[in-house]
């Protein structure tokens, strides 16, 4: 990860720009409480702890940020378990709000536990905003944050965390969890000492290709290092935008041949786009000369029916196929491959290969 900081000795206004809300009293601005959720996919009760906080979650909306780290199954990473040693967990489920309450376990009560919680944290005053923005480009997310003081306090020993969220995963886990959303995938934090003024942050993550772009978002939350206290949290969907691209290639375009024998072309398919999808892969009579000519396509052990249907997850690529093309007059012949997403196939890529027979 690539950061750096950028100490600004600005006024509030010019720093954090029109995004960030206005103080509604003196004593801070509104707070966006922070909902740690600690689980696993063996942890027979996690289950009744997620539905509440995802009942909650619809009754306060963009008041809250939900982050859940899952503790020794298939969504965990070192950053979790580091998580779950700084605040002492020992059991599941266990849900922390705002760093400074924290529920183990559920019961008849627990939804109303948390949302009381909830609602008082919500009622006390941040002395921080926070203002951001994020972009996705292939396998890079990029990020800038802005903290704001909106009070004359010195804030001291506190540190600030990046988390990369996934939502929508399906997966079926042994405890009958089927949709997980809110799961942890990156977590990165620094400490900040001294927040006098507007501090900006700034820097990028290299993300896997298994997850799931379209579903990915960002918190960025900062927490006092002693008493553990969330000072103020801050969440963004990272836009996504979907492109449907495939590139095949030959290393020779132009070949010589003799009339009647095939000439073979050995191609690479490449899914460039940035989700999973099938290319379609045809050699149509009307782009070739003579109409007639010979064509097929082959792997090693193998020839297909035309059109070609190939998956491949974004980034893949395949070379194991070739284009076989048998002419059958003297001088030029030549064969176009037509190539489309099957999401779009008003996307249509050609590529024309020649075989020349001499007179």
């Amino acid at each position: 990860m690539i950061r750096k900081f950028l100490i600004a000795f600005l006024i509030l206004f010019l720093s954090c720009g029109k995004h960030l809300p206005e103080p509604e009293n003196p004593e801070g601005i509104s707070r966006k409480v922070l909902i740690e959720v600690f689980t696993s996919n063996s942890c027979t009760y996690c289950p009744v702890a997620e539905s509440i906080i995802n009942v909650l979650k619809s009754e306060f909306k963009d008041t809250i940020n939900i982050v859940k780290y899952h503790i020794q199954d298939t969504f965990s990473f070192d950053g979790s378990s580091q998580r779950a040693q700084f605040y002492g967990v020992s059991a599941l489920p266990t849900v922390i709000i705002d760093g400074v309450s924290k529920f183990t376990g559920v019961s008849q009560d627990t939804y109303n536990k948390y949302k009381e919680e909830i609602k008082r944290r919500i009622g006390l005053k941040s002395p921080i905003g926070i203002d951001g923005s994020v972009s996705l480009t292939g396998s890079k997310i990029t990020y800038n944050f802005k903290i704001c003081p909106v009070l004359d306090d010195t804030l001291r020993n506190i540190e600030y965390f990046i988390i990369i969220k996934e939502d929508s995963i399906h997966f079926n886990a042994a405890n009958g969890e089927t949709l997980h959303n809110d799961i942890s995938r990156i977590i990165e934090k620094n400490g900040i000492s001294i927040i006098m003024d507007t501090t900006e942050i700034d820097g990028e993550f290299s993300i896997s290709e298994l997850w799931n772009k379209k579903n990915l978002e960002i918190s960025f939350f900062i927490q006092e290092s002693s008493s553990k206290e969330i000072i103020q949290s801050y969440e963004l969907k990272i836009p996504f935008e979907t492109i449907l691209d495939f590139i095949i290639s030959a290393q020779d375009t132009i070949l010589s041949g003799k009339i009647g024998e095939e000439t073979q072309f050995p191609i690479t398919i490449k899914n460039t786009g940035n989700i999973a999808d099938t290319i379609i892969v045809d050699l149509p009579d009307s782009l070739s000369e003579p109409q007639n000519i010979g064509k097929t396509i082959c792997d090693s052990t193998s020839c297909y029916p035309l059109p070609l249907k190939l998956f491949l997850n974004p980034g893949d690529s395949s070379t194991t196929f070739h284009i076989g093309i048998t002419p059958q007059v003297q001088g030029v012949n030549y064969a176009t491959i037509t190539y489309s997403p099957q999401k779009d196939t008003l996307i249509i890529k050609k590529l024309r290969l020649y075989v020349e027979v001499a007179k």
